[in-house]
This record gives C-alpha cells, sequence and structure tokens, in this order.
C-alpha cells in the first residue's frame, strides 16, 4: 500500500466512477483500476462494487475510508507546516525571566512580527526561574 494508492482510493470514493477519477488524477483507468485492485488484494477484501455506472463502496471500503480520509488529512496538514517551516514561519520559543516580560520581550518580539509579516509565525513564552529554564532547556535537548 502507497500513498498514490490511498489518495487514488479516496478520490474514487468521493467521484463513484473509474473514468471521472482517473482523468482528474491525470492517469489511465487501467493504472488506476491496476492500483485499486492491488490495495484490495493486500487489504484481503472488495472496497468497491459496481451499481449500474458507479462504483460504491462497500461496508469495508467506507470503514477504510474513515482512516484513510483521517490519515490523508494529518498527512496534508503536516506536509503544508513543513512547507511553512521552509519559507521561514513557524513556532519560535523563549523562555525569561519574568523581569523581561514587562517591557523589552513584547517590544522585541512585536518589532521582529512586523519585520517578518509575509511569514506565519508564533510566539511561546515560558517565563520562570533560572533553574527551571535552564531544567527545561536540558529536557529538551534530550
Amino acid at each position: 500500500m502507497n500513498l498514490y494508492q490511498l489518495r487514488y482510493f479516496s478520490l474514487l470514493a468521493k467521484t463513484g466512477h473509474f473514468r471521472k477519477t482517473a482523468e482528474q488524477l491525470c492517469i489511465t483507468q487501467p493504472s488506476l483500476s491496476h492500483s485499486i485492485s492491488l490495495l484490495e488484494q493486500e487489504l484481503g477484501g472488495t472496497l468497491f462494487e459496481k451499481q449500474g455506472r458507479r462504483s460504491v463502496l462497500t461496508p469495508k471500503g467506507s470503514q477504510f475510508l474513515k482512516y484513510v480520509e483521517k490519515s490523508l488529512d494529518v498527512l496534508d496538514e503536516e506536509i503544508l507546516n513543513m512547507r511553512h517551516i521552509a519559507m521561514g514561519a513557524g513556532v519560535i520559543e523563549l523562555g525569561f525571566l519574568r523581569t523581561l516580560g514587562v517591557g523589552f520581550l513584547p517590544e522585541m518580539a512585536h518589532r521582529f512580527l512586523e519585520e517578518q509579516k509575509e511569514k506565519t509565525i508564533q510566539f511561546k513564552f515560558h517565563t520562570g526561574i533560572t533553574a527551571s529554564l535552564l531544567e527545561g532547556l536540558k529536557v529538551e535537548k534530550e
């Protein structure tokens, strides 16, 4: 089973037509049929059944679709996250003594975000005493 097969399966479940799905995926219909057939062989059961010109999910197919869609959603979200990180976006975590959090750090973070408007950057602030901040660094390093 591979990612292409899961994406093919998900789209076919939505369209209900091998031809339409193959066109949307820019692949041939026999390639799509073969891919779904291999997926069914690996899972040990049929995922679709013919109803006239449509292909509808079997009960096993419906159950599998729920997990495929959840998996693809998680994967797509992380792919988008990685693209943002590659463009300089992400989360900056700062640990500091409370005295710095009153004026200095909020102003510094504000200036930084103003200079980086085109990027999606978030700050996470952690306050504490020196010992707890150092312990936090040690734990993060491990």
